[in-house]
């Protein structure tokens, strides 16, 4: 590219001039500009994952359910900036924090379980056996995240982190095609839409594959709304509209997760508790009805 005569577009400077973007930039010029790009990147992450930190060392001095549903929000957040920038899954703080949300997921399923069945149990046998049961497993869930913590999110978690954020970041931020990479996550959403139509119409809605596939949507759409959320929050974009219409689907089909896995429950301990089967079964009939009506509602042509 001929550059003779072709002055810094920014300063004038006619000194280590580069060609970016069809236009001449010098160097100095450049840096500075790389410098203000990096800025709300580095604020936001370095903030996050001072977060992510200070709820994980409160779930292990603290059992505060709130604690727990916060590291695994945090955690979330963080994940989804360092997929949309495509970091590699590989990379020891996404293999960190994927491995305390397994761990922080066990414990927050637990706690909903446990704060939506003891509004039952009051007047039902087989929901007050079962938050028994389950309040004693959540209590080794909680020991085992506690001791999981302490191996994990220690100095050297922290250190990686800053060492990602002042030195790799970046190689990242640099080269990314912000539009080109939101225009993939939409097309891999509806492409988990089309997965589930296909799944339903070859097994129906109700069966556990379609569930599963439906599951999956609900997943990707946790991921589209933190992704939106940043780009709103912290870049200054107009996706808003974007932000609310994943956390609708998101909110909705987290009724239908949640009730799965409250029948999932009443199945796994129907054996150890002490009700008679018509009691169990009655139960599990207006889970399973339960289920039937959300699943129902369930509007494909919203999520297109």
């Amino acid at each position: 590219m001929e550059k003779e005569n072709q002055p810094c577009s920014i300063c004038g400077s006619s000194v280590s001039l580069l060609y970016v973007h069809e236009k001449w930039i010098c160097h100095e010029c450049l840096q500075i500009t790389c410098e203000k790009l990096m800025i709300p990147w580095k604020t936001s992450l370095e903030l996050l994952l001072k977060n992510y930190a200070d709820a994980c060392i409160r779930c292990r001095t603290e059992d505060d359910p709130e604690a727990v549903h916060l590291a695994r929000v945090t955690g979330r957040k963080i994940r989804a900036i360092l997929d949309f920038l495509g970091v590699p899954k590989m990379h020891e703080l996404l293999l960190v924090i994927k491995k305390m949300h397994h761990s922080f997921n066990k414990v927050r399923e637990a706690n909903v379980l446990l704060e939506e069945m003891k509004k039952e149990s009051e007047t039902n046998k087989v929901y007050k056996e079962i938050v028994t049961l389950v309040a004693k497993k959540r209590k080794k869930l909680q020991n085992a995240l506690e001791k999981e913590i302490s191996s994990l999110i220690n100095e050297s978690f922290i250190k990686n982190g800053q060492i990602f954020i002042h030195q790799e970041l970046a190689s990242y931020i640099l080269p990314l095609e912000k539009e080109k990479v939101i225009g993939e996550y939409e097309k891999h959403f509806l492409r988990q839409v089309e997965v589930y139509e296909q799944t339903v119409e070859e097994n129906g809605k109700f069966t556990a594959n379609s569930i599963k596939a439906l599951h999956s949507v609900r997943i990707h759409s946790k991921s589209m709304r933190y992704m939106y959320h940043f780009l709103n929050e912290t870049l200054g974009e107009k996706y808003q509209d974007k932000e609310a219409y994943y956390e609708s689907i998101q909110n909705q089909f987290g009724d239908i997760n949640d009730v799965q896995d409250w029948l999932f429950q009443v199945k796994t301990y129907e054996r150890k508790i002490h009700a008679t089967k018509n009691e169990v079964e009655h139960v599990k009939k207006n889970l399973k009805a339960r289920l039937h009506h959300l699943i129902e509602k369930v509007d494909l042509s919203q999520l297109r």
